[in-house]
């Protein structure tokens, strides 16, 4: 069933989730806390080629509720988690989804995923001695590596969490799938050699920097109406302005100058999960380091 058909059905933007779970791995499980308290509490928790596929289309209306897939709604889970190491290996996700007023979906995918996470924890005192770390690695659009370090509470009602990462090296266009049709922006040339982010999250939004490293960068500006021609006189027009006066085409600009930085400053709807607020700050975070103006980027959904 496709994206429009499945929010039609519901009358209403509602993710459609797929999950594959083929292997999961319980290692020095305390039966006795389990027997007691009904607690899970183990040394190793590992999960191997899961798979995460979510489609939504918001042209339709949100439901009211908050999403479930959320770092504060792990907080209110009925049962004491504690795991002294968490694996994820071999996780693939993808993301196919209709932005408000848009026609395409606009596709994101993380492939070769993998994460080791110290205190995967719940247990207040835990917490708070020692803060969930999480290590991971992985493929944006299976060509651009991605490694860095989540940290995170899950006590903390405001769902706070931070990433601090880097990215590439990788050509631009791997961001057309997702600036394509939600902004309307195509890259037709440059690539990126290195991006370093620093965002931190919380139930209100997403505020941090980023900084590209990149040469070459070209764009051009599309319209709104799909079909095989996407460019008209308009958009020609707004390429060229755009290109000439507003993006910069290398960052840094000329050989021993500082990077100019990128600002992530995004708010968070709660009725969409935690993966859709990730994807919107890396790619709002890239495309105002890139020079695109706030007025556009902001349309990355």
């Amino acid at each position: 069933m496709s994206t429009s058909e499945f929010a039609r059905r519901k009358a209403q933007s509602v993710p459609r989730m797929a999950v594959q779970l083929p292997r999961l791995r319980l290692a020095g499980l305390d039966y006795s806390a389990l027997a007691r308290e009904g607690a899970l509490v183990a040394g190793l928790l590992e999960l191997r080629d899961p798979r995460l596929q979510v489609t939504n289309n918001a042209n339709y209306p949100q439901p009211a509720r908050a999403s479930t897939v959320t770092p504060e709604q792990l907080r209110q889970l009925p049962f004491r988690l504690d795991i002294a190491l968490a694996r994820i290996i071999n996780f693939n996700f993808r993301s196919a989804e209709i932005v408000k007023g848009g026609s395409e979906p606009g596709i994101f995918n993380l492939t070769r995923f993998n994460a080791s996470i110290t205190h995967l924890t719940n247990d207040a005192a835990v917490a708070a001695a020692r803060p969930s770390i999480g290590r991971v690695s992985g493929y944006l659009e299976d060509k651009c590596l991605v490694e860095g370090v989540f940290r995170f509470n899950l006590r903390d009602p405001q769902g706070g969490h931070s990433f601090v990462g880097s990215f590439g090296p990788v050509p631009f266009a791997i961001l057309n799938p997702v600036s394509e049709p939600a902004a309307f922006i195509r890259f037709d040339k440059g690539r990126v050699e290195r991006i370093l982010c620093n965002v931190q999250f919380t139930k209100q939004g997403a505020n941090g920097m980023v900084w590209a490293r990149y040469s070459d960068l070209k764009v051009s500006m599309l319209k709104k109406k799909p079909g095989p021609d996407k460019k008209n006189i308009l958009t020609r027009v707004g390429s060229l302005l755009t290109n000439a006066l507003l993006v910069r085409d290398n960052n840094p600009r000329k050989p021993n100058q500082s990077l100019e930085p990128g600002q992530v400053k995004i708010d968070r709807d709660l009725r969409y999960s935690v993966f859709r607020v990730w994807r919107v700050a890396v790619v709002d975070g890239m495309l105002s380091s890139f020079g695109v103006p706030e007025v556009i980027a902001d349309k990355v959904e």
